[in-house]
């Protein structure tokens, strides 16, 4: 570990195209965010030139996320290696795997 700059990802910018649905609407997916998760402002542009937002700034949040979870048995003796798979996970903080059983 380490400890984390945030401040690296301020002003890191990722843009994706959007599809015109109607004249009320625009589509498009989320890209994946490169980096830890943190709070984007939005904008949106029209042949590359900036329009403006008649509800003041908006932002969206990426939010840390785990995907996949790789071990579906293990001993009761423990010791089996489980890996996590995630996006946005930042480097400081301590994580802990909790272990709730259902049956």
């Amino acid at each position: 570990g380490g400890v984390l700059n945030q401040s690296v990802w301020i002003g890191h910018v990722q843009s994706v195209s959007m599809e015109f649905v109607s004249r009320r609407v625009l589509r498009a997916r989320l890209p994946v965010w490169k980096h830890v998760a943190c709070t984007t402002t939005v904008t949106l542009l029209l042949d590359k030139q900036l329009l403006n937002s008649t509800s003041g700034a908006l932002t969206h949040t990426f939010r840390t996320s785990f995907l996949s979870f790789l071990s579906l048995k293990g001993a009761l003796v423990g010791g089996s290696e489980v890996i996590v798979k995630g996006r946005g996970l930042p480097r400081a903080g301590e994580y802990e795997c909790r272990f709730v059983g259902t049956d």
